[in-house]
């Protein structure tokens, strides 16, 4: 097959455009979750500055949530969630595969 120059040309800055509309993309998705985690580590008369990197930064917010929060209480109802969705999607899967399995189909 042969490649002519100007259709590389025009693939190659077809791709240069493509990356840099996914790589703008990536950015604008990226930037509210490091607003967050940056938030995180300001002082609470610091949160609404429009300052990225906080001065000084604390620890103090993460503290105050393990006190007022029952983690192990919301980590066993994550895990109780989890378990239970993963079996309530493998049970139709079983039973139709069983089905597929013992039945003899037309298709098959």
């Amino acid at each position: 097959m042969k490649i002519y120059p100007g259709l590389r040309a025009r693939n190659t800055l077809l791709d240069l455009v493509t990356y840099l509309l996914l790589s703008l993309g990536a950015i604008i998705m990226v930037l509210p979750f490091l607003w967050m985690v940056a938030t995180s580590f300001k002082l609470p008369a610091d949160q609404y500055t429009k300052t990225l990197i906080p001065n000084p930064a604390t620890l103090d917010n993460f503290k105050e949530l393990w006190q007022h929060l029952p983690f192990p209480r919301l980590l066993f109802n994550s895990l109780w969630l989890s378990i239970l969705s993963t079996i309530w999607a493998l049970l139709p899967s079983l039973w139709s595969g069983s089905a597929a399995e013992t039945c003899s189909l037309p298709c098959c």
